[in-house]
């Protein structure tokens, strides 16, 4: 059974529900309608005042909110893109600009240094193992986020918990990507999918 349309366009929560019908958890289907939105797959039709932000609620429904105050997802009518609109943002491309912001401030200088000596990139480095005692500290961090906020914390929030764990107890710290590739191997369930 599908929810109302509207004139063939659909609302934000029927883009939800497709997704899950599809196979995908609650989690993945509202991290994935994020980025869809986000990457111009689908446009939202009445014009709104800000950023639509996507989150999952504590029954595995879907929360919009804009500027702070939540909007009932089953009166936000969408629309695919046509001609006139931005063109969609591949996912694989809108991800890696998600993941590591700062590689079009590298692309942007390696424009600049077109001539000098090249550098060869930094070594690729096993992921972060984290020590059980660890994991059981970020973890209790990870249940406190969602407690406070209903959501999972991002990347980078739980990133930032591992670094403070690490220096915390004076040990050396990776670079960002290592912790971020041991965070996806041990415990992809941290982070907001």
């Amino acid at each position: 059974m599908t929810g109302p349309t509207y004139d063939g366009k659909l609302v934000l929560a029927e883009r939800f529900r497709a997704l899950s019908r599809d196979g995908r958890s609650p989690a993945a289907a509202v991290q994935l309608l994020a980025e869809l939105y986000y990457a111009f797959h689908f446009h939202i039709v009445q014009p709104l005042s800000g950023a639509l932000l996507f989150w999952l609620g504590a029954d595995d429904e879907l929360i919009v909110e804009m500027e702070g105050r939540r909007l009932d997802p089953e009166k936000i009518l969408t629309r695919e893109p046509h001609g006139l609109d931005p063109p969609a943002v591949p996912l694989d491309q809108y991800r890696w600009m998600i993941i590591d912001p700062r590689q079009a401030e590298r692309d942007a200088l390696a424009e600049l240094a077109i001539g000098a000596p090249s550098v060869p990139p930094p070594q690729e480095t096993e992921p972060a193992k984290l020590p059980p005692q660890w994991i059981q500290i970020v973890d209790a961090h990870i249940s406190s986020e969602i407690e406070r906020n209903g959501r999972f914390p991002t990347l980078g929030s739980a990133r930032d918990t591992v670094i403070g764990l690490l220096r915390d107890r004076k040990k050396a710290i990776p670079n960002d990507r290592t912790i971020e590739r041991g965070i996806h191997k041990h415990r992809p369930s941290w982070i907001d999918k």
